[in-house]
């Protein structure tokens, strides 16, 4: 679905402000999909903290959710390239919906992406939780993908078992060896 989304925003029309909204809308969604971060912390990161060289996104406490954690996470050497083709001043916005839109229509705006990809939309936060359930089905740490203190919260509210997989014990137990001799009757 994320894929279809990012080839549906390649026919997005117009500007935001002098930004093209191709441009804004693939890598707004990619860099969504690569960091697991949530959408408010994607409008406020500014182009100082994204180092392309390095495919890496510093995402600072301030502009987080929590207000203190800065986390740092990688990006795809094509999302680098992409987010070249548009780069500004360190201190400017890098996806400046906020500074010429109001936020109700930057969902309005998702919502019609999602039908011209033909995905159901639920919104950014359901690129975040795909994310950090496809980096558990993987075998990575979604918990700290996702920068949460309580794995709990990963574990109840984020992953989607049609992801992941539903787990049990049996499959991490190795199986028992019955081979050996039988007692006597």
């Amino acid at each position: 679905e994320v894929s279809a989304l990012v080839r549906a925003a390649r026919t997005a029309r117009g500007s935001i402000g002098d930004v093209p909204a191709p441009w804004l809308w693939m890598t707004l969604i990619q860099s969504c999909w690569y960091t697991g971060e949530r959408i408010g912390s994607h409008l406020r990161l500014r182009w100082g903290e994204v180092d392309l060289r390095a495919c890496r996104i510093t995402f600072l406490g301030a502009t987080r959710k929590d207000g203190m954690t800065t986390i740092v996470r990688a990006i795809s050497e094509d999302l680098a390239r992409q987010l070249g083709h548009q780069r500004r001043a360190d201190g400017e916005l890098v996806w400046p919906w906020m500074e010429h839109r109001r936020q109700s229509t930057l969902f309005m705006m998702f919502r019609t992406l999602c039908s011209r990809a033909g995905v159901t939309p639920r919104g950014f936060h359901a690129i975040r939780k795909a994310s950090g359930s496809y980096v558990k089905a993987g075998g990575g740490d979604a918990s700290d993908h996702l920068a949460h203190v309580n794995p709990r919260t990963t574990r109840d509210s984020y992953l989607d078992v049609a992801i992941t997989g539903q787990q049990s014990a049996l499959d991490y137990l190795p199986p028992l060896d019955l081979t050996g001799p039988r007692k006597p009757r």
